[in-house]
């Protein structure tokens, strides 16, 4: 008896060391296998990969031939797309196309989602129609903007409008391209760098005072400032064996009938100096001709100048003629606002097209009187105001719901009875007021020669990664008296153009926003 049982004793023993065992090897086996496939199985993970860059192929192709018929704000699901394949027929609940990229939606399986991240396919938060987007993540490789074009109103032969599109006017009027061929005249060389967008000189002036002229036709308006500056990039001038008193450049305005001409407006460069102007008031509807006046024996080496003719009471900051795209990076602050008693009324344009709410931190304030600090200019014209007491506009924090067809294009703050203390003011996304932060924002202005336009379902676009700008619009008519239709043409070959992009800088940021009176048909970002 005890024998037995001392027997089956042993066995036992033997049957639950081989237990542990084996649950330790397969423990083992489970472990390693989640860590070798990163939680989706190989050959579940590899069918996944095939099929969505499959996918991705198949969408690159149509959208090469079938790009003008393409709705770059349309969500296309795959069999509108011309995919049709049974293999994929599984990713219509969780694929959509977007101006030709495939995109995972977030309620998509983790396992799709995995492999989506992995492939650098497109999510829905990387893609944004109203001029502003949320960022993903700051690891971006690649930002597109795209143009659009809108007419408020209907033109006609009697009442022209005009098609505004993406990008803002500089304030430089003067156009220099006209230049582009060499002009020589008595031993000085003229001619515009387009790449450089400055002006270069060379030669020795062999009689007094040489006039090389070229016709601009600028319009002006009559009894407005206007200065012209002159700013040296590089080269030297020789103004040792000059006879007369040097060189200057100067602009002839003619009259609204032509009759009348004058010199107004000539800043000189006896001194070489680095930043030359003059200011004046303008009697002439237009600026007809652009002059440069050398006198005899100055010498020009390689001599580069910019020229800026602007309306304004003093020279400012060059800009090259033509537009310009505020391209901005900010935090959950979308501006740098403090106010206090040094502040003068301020204004920042903008073109924010979703609500937005306006807070502040009181920093010990003190005031006279009651008072109102900030008011938000709409497209149409109303103001809207907040403030901290009440006494206009309300307390903050306040909201202001804005619109496509109504965006808030300016915001104005002042200093208004403060006699101590400030604010720090917060204008965030949303309608809910949260914690303050520091604004941390920069803008990248990126200049055009025009503006980024669009046609029906195409668009012209600029790729800020690379520096190019892709146009697929002719214009053929800019009287303003037709439609967009009958001004516009798409191109069927575009045209590319290289365009000079900074680096932008996406650490700690959280938005990226173009700030153009235009929306973008959309924005775009790859990480």
């Amino acid at each position: 008896m005890n024998k037995k049982v001392k027997k089956l004793k042993g066995i036992s023993l033997i049957v639950l060391v081989i237990t542990i065992l084996v649950l330790i090897i397969l423990a083992t086996t489970v472990i390693a296998s989640l860590s070798n496939t990163n939680i989706i199985g190989g050959a579940n993970k590899a069918v996944i990969k095939s099929n969505i860059q499959s996918l991705q192929d198949r969408v690159t192709s149509y959208t090469a031939n079938n790009y003008i018929s393409i709705d770059m704000k349309k969500e296309y699901t795959l069999s509108e797309y011309g995919i049709t394949e049974e293999e994929f027929k599984k990713y219509q609940t969780i694929a959509v196309v977007k101006g030709g990229k495939i995109y995972i939606k977030p309620n998509a399986s983790s396992d799709i989602l995995e492999v989506a991240r992995e492939l650098n396919v497109l999510l829905d938060a990387t893609f944004s129609n109203t001029g502003s987007l949320e960022l993903a993540s700051t690891n971006v490789k690649n930002l597109r903007i795209y143009g659009n074009s809108k007419q408020d109103g209907t033109p006609s032969e009697s009442a022209p409008v005009e098609i505004q599109s993406v990008g803002e006017k500089t304030k430089n009027i003067f156009d220099p391209s006209k230049w582009e061929t060499p002009v020589t005249q008595s031993g000085i060389t003229i001619q515009y760098l387009k790449d450089e967008d400055c002006f270069l000189l060379n030669g020795t002036a062999t009689e007094t005072r040489i006039r090389a002229q070229k016709r601009v036709d600028i319009l002006t308006e009559i009894g407005k400032k206007y200065t012209i500056s002159t700013e040296r990039v590089s080269g030297s001038i020789d103004k040792s064996a000059a006879t007369g008193k040097g060189y200057s450049v100067a602009y002839i305005g003619k009259s609204n009938d032509a009759t009348t001409n004058t010199n107004w407006l000539s800043p000189d460069l006896l001194n070489d100096n680095t930043v030359s102007s003059r200011t004046a008031t303008c009697d002439m509807q237009y600026i007809s001709s652009f002059w440069f006046y050398i006198s005899e024996g100055v010498t020009f080496n390689n001599y580069k100048v910019k020229i800026q003719i602007e309306q304004s009471d003093a020279a400012t900051d060059y800009e090259p003629q033509g537009y310009k795209m505020p391209v901005r990076t900010s935090g959950k602050n979308l501006f740098d606002i403090h106010i206090n008693s040094q502040t003068n009324s301020t204004s920042v344009s903008t073109n924010i097209t979703e609500a937005i709410t306006i807070s502040a931190v009181n920093n010990n304030v003190s005031v006279s009187r009651a008072i109102w600090r900030m008011s938000v200019k709409y497209k149409d014209g109303t103001l809207d105001y907040v403030g901290d007491d009440g006494y206009s506009g309300g307390m903050f924090p306040k909201t202001f719901k804005a619109t496509e067809d109504n965006p808030i294009v300016e915001i104005t703050y002042r200093e208004t009875y403060i006699t101590a203390g400030s604010y720090d003011v917060q204008i965030e996304y949303g309608s809910i007021a949260t914690e303050y932060e520091p604004y941390s924002g920069t803008t990248y202005n990126i200049y055009l020669k025009e503006p980024l336009r669009k046609l029906g379902n195409t668009a012209d676009y600029i790729d800020c990664t690379t520096g190019e700008v892709v146009r697929y619009i002719k214009v053929k008519d800019t009287t303003g008296t037709k439609s967009i239709e009958e001004s516009f043409e798409v191109l069927t070959t575009p045209i590319t153009e290289k365009v000079s992009v900074s680096d932008i800088d996406y650490t700690n940021k959280k938005y990226v926003s173009v700030d153009t009176i235009v929306t973008p048909s959309s924005i775009e970002v790859r990480y």
